[in-house]
């Protein structure tokens, strides 16, 4: 059907420049090759066919892969030479959506803006050379002035996953202790929004202490608090807000659901 001629046309076309023109390894990281090709795909699905721009959940079916993956307890380590997947289906998802899905989380950690930024940086600086994904990597650290090579350890080296969980809410005199769950492997930072009664959203960010920094607000026009940063061996984090609990109405972690969290179901309180 047209759709599907338009897809495989646009996703040929993003091979001009992954890995054509960046000439990298497709057998060495095949995620390299067809996860961020499935990322601009998608990219231009949404931004020209079906003029969404800024649509950060774009890529949603490549997250829906990702989890029937872990689900299905057929995850293989994705620096598996690309002929050397024990079964077909690992070989594919893990290539083309595990491999999308990360571009769009990194742009979770180090923001959208410098997401975009960190691709033209990446062209400018490795057009017609043999890239590898920690050249990558090192230019979204030069772009965010964050440290990134842990996300591409944990999330593309490994098969460890991500799950967090709001775990405990309950009152303290006239604010609100709040203790989240890290119960996937994988850290990440926190985005968290907070919708009180009769008042405004407002939301904490929980950076994560590997990244030594932080992205900017993703929420325009949203105030923010940036709490003190997450250690990946710590288990739990408190923070209070500076509410009683009877006027929070719910609280979410990453109410965007761009953060690969298998588990999803348990990152929403409500009053």
């Amino acid at each position: 059907n047209y759709e599907g001629v338009l897809g495989t046309s646009i996703h040929e076309l993003g091979h001009a420049w992954f890995q054509h023109i960046f000439a990298s390894d497709e057998l060495t990281y095949p995620w390299f090759d067809e996860g961020f090709t499935s990322y601009i795909e998608d990219w231009a699905k949404s931004e020209v066919v079906k003029n969404e721009p800024n649509n950060v959940n774009a890529w949603e079916s490549s997250y829906q892969s990702y989890f029937y993956l872990v689900n299905s307890n057929l995850q293989e380590v994705p620096t598996t030479h690309a002929d050397r997947y024990h079964r077909n289906i690992s070989y594919s998802i893990t290539a083309y959506s595990k491999g999308c899905v990360f571009v769009s989380q990194l742009g979770y950690i180090i923001g959208q803006e410098n997401l975009q930024k960190t691709f033209k940086r990446f062209y400018k600086d490795f057009a017609m050379r043999h890239c590898t994904p920690q050249d990558f990597i090192r230019t979204a650290e030069k772009v965010s002035g964050m440290q990134l090579m842990w996300y591409l350890n944990e999330f593309m080296q490994t098969t460890n996953t991500i799950d967090y969980a709001i775990e405990k809410v309950e009152a303290s005199g006239n604010k609100t202790k709040v203790t989240l769950k890290r119960i996937g492997r994988t850290p990440m930072p926190i985005d968290l929004l907070i919708i009180p009664n009769g008042k405004k959203p407002f939301s904490y960010y929980i950076p994560t202490a590997m990244t030594l920094g932080g992205k900017n607000n993703p929420f325009k026009n949203m105030e923010r608090t940036t709490l003190k940063a997450w250690f990946w061996a710590h288990p739990t984090y408190s923070f209070e807000i500076d509410l009683p609990m009877s006027e929070i109405k719910n609280i979410s972690i990453d109410p965007q659901e761009i953060s690969a969290d298998i588990n999803r179901e348990n990152n929403h309180y409500s009053y």
